[in-house]
């Protein structure tokens, strides 16, 4: 960042002689305030689960709410890490995650290119349970995304949510689709993120531990 630039520079005229101490040895970095954790009330929530009725990627939004995954796990998840058992447990697996990152000028034209990529942090590599209504919609989803692949000719895609040719979804596209989601609702917009924000809450609501 800026202050360690600097701080280097300052230690290099210190070496020759310019100056005699570094002052920036005695600045003091102010903390960057935190950021505002926006998230759903019950009753928004609610809403918006009705809302997502007959929505072509509702069931992505409505496992983010019940898994509380980043927006590149969600968009990242294979069809291979999802285990329904609809008379026992069901779970999901996060192993990987897609991100729009910078791509070299060499590599190609765009600046930015969409990445498989590992988990954030070591620990995002995880196991999420689903509540057995979670796992029951989302093998009637795996169903009629199969039935809507054949009739149209597109081949079975390995990813869980696509857009309508069977082809990875744009974290920035996902992210308009959702915003204008909410605005034809009449309900309060926040970014995606507040879906994990919102999971959050209401399992601490629930009693679950933060751990």
């Amino acid at each position: 960042n800026l202050h360690n630039m600097l701080h280097k520079a300052l230690d290099q005229a210190v070496y020759l002689d310019m100056i005699q101490k570094n002052p920036a040895d005695f600045a003091v970095i102010p903390r960057a305030p935190k950021k505002e954790m926006l998230y759903f009330t019950v009753e928004e929530q609610k809403k918006l689960q009705e809302a997502l009725k007959g929505e072509r990627l509702g069931m992505a939004i409505l496992l983010d709410l019940y898994t509380g995954m980043r927006e590149g796990e969600l968009l990242g998840l294979t069809w291979q890490n999802v285990f329904i058992d609809l008379n026992g447990q069901s779970y999901i697996k996060v192993t990987q995650t897609i991100n729009r990152l910078s791509c070299p000028r060499i590599i190609r034209d765009n600046k930015t290119a969409i990445t498989v990529n590992e988990p954030k942090t070591p620990h995002s590599k995880r196991i999420i349970p689903l509540l057995p209504d979670i796992a029951k919609k989302l093998d009637e989803y795996r169903i009629e995304q199969q039935k809507y692949f054949k009739e149209n000719g597109f081949p079975p895609s390995d990813f869980v949510f696509t857009s309508t040719t069977g082809t990875v979804i744009d974290p920035r596209n996902f992210q308009s689709y959702f915003k204008h989601l909410l605005i034809r609702n009449g309900i309060r917009v926040i970014n995606l993120h507040g879906l994990r924000h919102t999971f959050a809450t209401r399992a601490l609501e629930s009693g679950m531990s933060p751990k």
